[in-house]
């Protein structure tokens, strides 16, 4: 019995070993399934894609004087033409002031002119003495002398008023008329209404009827809706990329618009974050088109054209294998195999690359790569 047992043993083991031997043998020829693309001829266009702010091309900040708002005539969102009278100010009176003014200047005139008088007067006193004493010691006798003596004692004991009070005279006149000037050109300049030069959409009124204006705040703001642009902030490794003239799709809710880099910031500006300080220049981009979706002050998303080939053979970035060296490698679908092939590689957006030497127009070319695919490596389409 122990003999026919181990009989039947052994076959079976042998069997067994030879169906795993297969099963492995079948296992590592079952090709690794893969997805390609064909190298073809079009267009490749690289796109920088950013974050913007809606703006007005053309708005008016309009700032009162130092007064309280008498009535508003308008609300936000409230379209308006040139010459519509905004807001209404109660200014206080300036007739006070300039009458003050007047004065002040008419009484350094007066003392001005008197300074002068006086060191006229004294001046002619002060050749009178002079002549007299003169005259006095080319006669000279002894009856005269008590009388020349008294004469120079006089003279002596004149003392003329100096250029340099009459210098400040003059300085007092000067001041008390810039000061009158100043409060009569403020009281022209002084609207007690405020009224728009331009048409377009009131967007900001600071304070209601009786606040207080204070010339640092914009009281009201009107602004053209229709006529928009976008602010965007570049950082530095973006600034290189956009230039002046670049065309701009800006995408709206409803559609997207097309649009313009029309101007670049000659500085930049230091930005302030919880993470730190970086530097941004900002840029603007002009809308060509008439808006309907896009509303002032709201962020939207655009992306600029940065460079394009018309005419390039291409394709997938995906298809690049980056190995060391800077050697750029893809694999070709052929007869059921992976081929490798080194590529010279040009201009390239994020999801296209042009091929400049290493594929030819209409090969099949593998995407994505895995490190299981080598040199030969049986392959098929999935």
């Amino acid at each position: 019995m122990k003999k026919k047992s181990l009989i039947w043993v052994i076959p079976v083991g042998l069997i067994m070993l030879l169906l795993s031997f297969l099963y492995i043998r079948r296992v590592e020829k079952k090709p690794s399934l893969v997805k390609t693309a064909m190298a073809k001829e079009g267009e490749i266009r690289s796109y920088l894609s950013i974050t913007g702010t809606i703006k007005s091309k053309k708005y008016k900040e309009y700032f009162g004087t130092q007064s309280k708002i008498k009535r508003i005539y308008v609300k936000v969102g409230d379209k308006v033409k040139k010459g519509d009278v905004l807001i209404e100010l109660e200014i206080p009176s300036m007739d006070e002031s300039i009458k003050q003014g007047e004065i002040q200047y008419e009484n350094a005139l007066l003392q001005n002119r008197d300074l002068i008088n006086q060191k006229n007067k004294i001046g002619e006193k002060i050749r009178d003495l002079d002549n007299k004493i003169k005259e006095l010691e080319n006669n000279i006798n002894p009856n005269t002398l008590p009388e020349l003596q008294a004469l120079k004692t006089q003279r002596e004991n004149i003392q003329n008023i100096s250029d340099e009070k009459i210098k400040q005279s003059q300085n007092s006149v000067t001041l008390a008329k810039i000061s009158l000037d100043s409060l009569r050109k403020k009281k022209e300049e002084t609207k007690d209404k405020i009224i728009a030069d331009m048409d377009g959409v009131v967007t900001a009124i600071n304070g209601g009827e009786g606040a207080i204006v204070n010339g640092m705040t914009p009281t009201i703001v009107v602004e053209d809706v229709q006529d928009l642009k976008v602010i965007i902030s570049l950082g530095k490794y973006d600034i290189n990329k956009v230039k002046v003239g670049q065309e701009v799709i800006i995408r709206g809710i409803q559609k997207n618009y097309s649009g313009k880099v029309s101007m670049i910031e000659p500085a930049a500006k230091k930005v302030t974050s919880p993470l730190g300080g970086d530097k941004t220049l900002d840029a603007s981009i002009d809308i060509l088109e008439k808006v309907d979706d896009l509303k002032i002050d709201f962020d939207v998303d655009i992306d600029i054209l940065t460079g394009k080939v018309d005419k390039a053979l291409k394709i997938p970035a995906e298809c690049i294998r980056s190995e060391k060296g800077g050697k750029n490698m893809v694999y070709i679908f052929k007869e059921g195999k992976a081929v490798e092939r080194e590529v010279k590689v040009g201009f390239q957006s994020d999801t296209e690359i042009e091929i400049l030497e290493g594929v030819s127009l209409g090969e099949k070319v593998i995407l994505n790569p895995s490190s299981n695919i080598t040199n030969e490596t049986v392959v098929k389409e999935s």
